[in-house]
């Protein structure tokens, strides 16, 4: 009854984002997982691999997390319009090694301001604990917010780096690859054409099963600029822009339990999306996939992108791009340790370690 309860409250924007409802989710948190709490750092990853150390109080949102690591990396907060953020954020990731120059992630969630990301990671089991990471990674959905922000070294990058990233995985197809980060002639070069192919920037989702085409048509959805793109082949795609999404939910597949030889019962969530492809055809498309909760967090993300667009017939005019405010409100509980500082004018240290640190 509370869990349904507090999921209700959660739907209503303006509870959601209330300093009271976060505070109390925080510490229903820290009640349950006290236990799990040890003086250990925390480590945060780039998608290079390289490790940064985090000294956090447990009681330490992610909001604050986040704000932390921006300022010492020199990520300056953006502003647009309705939503503040810096085009960053902290991700819960799989990691799984692979002999590409990055070990590929599997984004499970982005850790959200009523938790902890200390006790979201040390209540994992040990097992969990080696194969899962924090990563820091760009939540820019729209290409033309990507090119509002990217004004400084320090995100030109990181942008980089993720790019380099969805190349070596084949998200798209690049004449060359770089060697290296620090080539500044090759970077500009790559990034321009990078931003060019057709899955640029988007997030590439497990294959699974969907309503588009029959009842269990095997697809792979990939989320991004604006849109839903589900491939059924290399040349057989649907794509499902937000604008004519008019409503979503996310629910437990109950053919998990019920069926669980079945095609759909192999994916325990299902994504329903009500799809208006004129005032008069509408469609009800259904998505069973394990991935369900990271994809509802992009589509919600997208959708507020699109409208910060509509409110504006120049979106990009309305970014502000502002110095990060002093750290002075933080508790003194809270600091930050970086093992192998960052040097400001030089960000090969950080940005061109391709292994990482030892694992936790």
């Amino acid at each position: 009854m509370l869990e349904t309860y507090l999921q209700k409250l959660s739907q209503n924007s303006i509870l959601y984002h209330s300093t009271i409802f976060n505070t109390f989710l925080l510490e229903q948190q820290l009640s349950t997982f006290s236990s799990c709490i040890s003086s250990s750092d925390l480590a945060v990853y780039l998608v290079n691999g390289h490790k940064i150390a985090l000294r956090l109080s447990p009681a330490c949102p992610s909001n604050i997390a986040l704000e932390l690591l921006a300022n010492h990396l020199g990520i300056p907060r953006v502003d647009i319009t309705s939503f503040n953020y810096y085009g960053f954020d902290l991700f819960m990731a799989e990691c799984i090694k692979t002999d590409t120059r990055f070990d590929e992630l599997l984004y499970l969630k982005k850790l959200c301001d009523f938790e902890s990301p200390y006790l979201s990671y040390y209540s994992l089991s040990a097992e969990l604990q080696r194969k899962m990471r924090i990563v820091l990674r760009k939540n820019v959905w729209s290409l033309n917010i990507e090119l509002a922000i990217d004004n400084s070294d320090v995100i030109s990058t990181l942008l980089l780096m993720q790019a380099q990233y969805e190349a070596d995985h084949d998200f798209f197809d690049m004449p060359f690859k770089m060697s290296s980060l620090e080539d500044q002639s090759q970077s500009s070069n790559f990034m321009k054409i990078a931003r060019r192919q057709s899955f640029y920037g988007y997030m590439k989702f497990d294959w699974c099963v969907c309503n588009i085409s029959k009842k269990f048509s095997k697809v792979q959805p990939w989320f991004g600029e604006g849109r839903i793109i589900l491939l059924e082949s290399p040349d057989s795609k649907q794509e499902f822009p937000v604008a004519k999404i008019r409503s979503w939910s996310t629910t437990e597949n109950s053919s998990y339990h019920e069926q669980p030889n079945s095609i759909s019962g192999r994916f325990r969530f299902e994504l329903a999306f009500e799809f208006h492809h004129s005032v008069s055809s509408i469609s009800y498309i259904r998505l069973y996939s394990n991935e369900v909760i990271m994809m509802s967090f992009i589509l919600q993300l997208m959708v507020e992108e699109f409208s910060t667009a509509l409110r504006n017939s120049k979106p990009t005019d309305t970014v502000k791009i502002t110095a990060l405010s002093s750290q002075k409100s933080l508790t003194s509980s809270t600091s930050l340790s970086v093992q192998n500082d960052l040097k400001r004018n030089s960000f090969s240290e950080v940005f061109n370690c391709v292994i990482g640190d030892d694992e936790l």
